[in-house]
């Protein structure tokens, strides 16, 4: 396929930018024609993103990848299959062990093993006689064969969960291994901290630097509040409101939503390529009506609220709000939620809660707080729906 490069912003750009952001990479062998969507529109995409945010596009013959470095860590921002602080250091592990290995250059799990257990951090006694140990770098090795940094020649590695005497397979890396990480400035050796990692490729011209941030903020969070960032980048939201709403309708089809003391970016198109909030879960059904049961609150009683505005809660308090919740809307929950105890459901919803920034914990304090994020959404079940469920649940009860 011939491309063309083109120099200007249109729905294709759009289109490749909402991939590469909602992905890690996109390789060649399984998507071709994205691949050559992407390459098409490279140089206009490589300018964009490195004018505005500071993202490196890297374009390989094998893969395309944009290097998203947030402005701040995150929670959500964790590999999903992992489990375990242990799953990430036998990724780095498995990852250093790869370097010595060319692409095809066959090891045996056996032979991974034996080299973990003698590059495994001084803190970390890797025991491959312990269930735990072994469940963690199985985990570690499918997700890196979803990533497609391993192929898996031959295989009978699930007996490695129960024992790992009985067990063997044979595995080969790929290109794609070497590229995982992200390149550094200098040795890593030399940070001290996570945000020198999340700083080291910032420019260190002021007016430069505060744009990248506050567009990785926008970009990469659900949400972004005055308290947590600089007041320079605050003031550059403020400012400069309508050129980054512009510059985000153009370059990803989002919506730039500022208030007093917050700032989010929403989906114009639901067909975007985006992880988007709400999705088709129960849990987010749940979120949608707690958060109806809190504008309910707000209307009827008074809460307590902190200098920003945020709503304080004791985990109690948090418990009887969304049992009051429940008895509104539980006719519709699933069978799971149902009968689970509400404090399950109360710690699993304050976990959704707090990945998508409506809710922060206090541990030290034993308390929450309920971000102004939460009252962006609300949620009720159609009217029909409702008087159906209700009737039906009505008469199973009576029976």
């Amino acid at each position: 396929m011939m491309t063309t490069n083109k120099k200007w912003m249109d729905e294709i750009a759009e289109h490749a930018i909402q991939v590469l952001l909602s992905r890690f990479w996109v390789v060649k062998e399984n998507d071709p024609e994205l691949y050559a969507i992407i390459r098409d529109r490279e140089s206009v995409i490589k300018d964009f993103m490195r004018e505005k945010c500071g993202f490196r596009l890297i374009v390989h013959r094998y893969f395309i990848k944009l290097e998203k470095i947030p402005a701040q860590a995150e929670e959500w921002m964790g590999i999903q299959a992992f489990h375990e602080p242990l799953d990430y250091v036998l990724l780095c592990s498995v990852l250093a062990f790869l370097e010595n290995k060319s692409a095809d250059d066959q090891f045996l799990l056996s032979q991974l093993c034996e080299e973990l257990k003698l590059s495994a951090p001084e803190n970390v006694r890797l025991n491959w006689e312990n269930y735990v140990h072994r469940k963690s770098l199985i985990r570690v090795l499918k997700w890196m064969q979803e990533m497609k940094m391993i192929r898996i020649i031959d295989s009978n590695n699930l007996l490695f969960t129960h024992d790992e005497k009985e067990a063997e397979a044979l595995y080969e890396p790929t290109v794609l291994s070497r590229y995982f990480m992200r390149t550094y400035p200098k040795d890593l050796y030399r940070f001290s901290t996570k945000d020198e990692l999340l700083k080291a490729d910032l420019t260190d011209d002021d007016s430069i630097r505060r744009r990248h941030l506050v567009y990785r903020r926008l970009l990469l969070s659900p949400a972004v509040y005055e308290s947590e960032m600089s007041r320079e980048e605050w003031l550059y939201i403020k400012n400069y409101r309508y050129r980054i709403a512009e510059d985000f309708q153009k370059m990803a089809g989002l919506s730039l939503e500022v208030y007093k003391k917050s700032a989010l970016a929403s989906i114009i198109d639901q067909r975007s390529r985006f992880h988007q909030f709400p999705d088709e879960k129960m849990i987010t059904a749940l979120c949608l009506q707690f958060a109806d049961e809190v504008r309910h609150r707000l209307r009827t009683e008074e809460t307590d609220r902190n200098d920003r505005g945020w709503i304080i809660l004791t985990f109690v308090q948090f418990e009887q709000w969304l049992q009051s919740c429940k008895e509104r809307f539980d006719y519709g929950w699933s069978k799971e939620y149902k009968k689970q105890s509400l404090s399950k459901t109360a710690k699993e919803l304050l976990h959704f809660l707090s990945i998508w920034k409506m809710a922060r914990v206090d541990d030290k304090r034993a308390i929450i707080y309920l971000l102004p994020a939460i009252g962006r959404i609300t949620g009720d079940y159609p009217a029909d729906y409702r008087e159906k469920h209700q009737r039906n649940f009505r008469r199973d009860r009576n029976e």
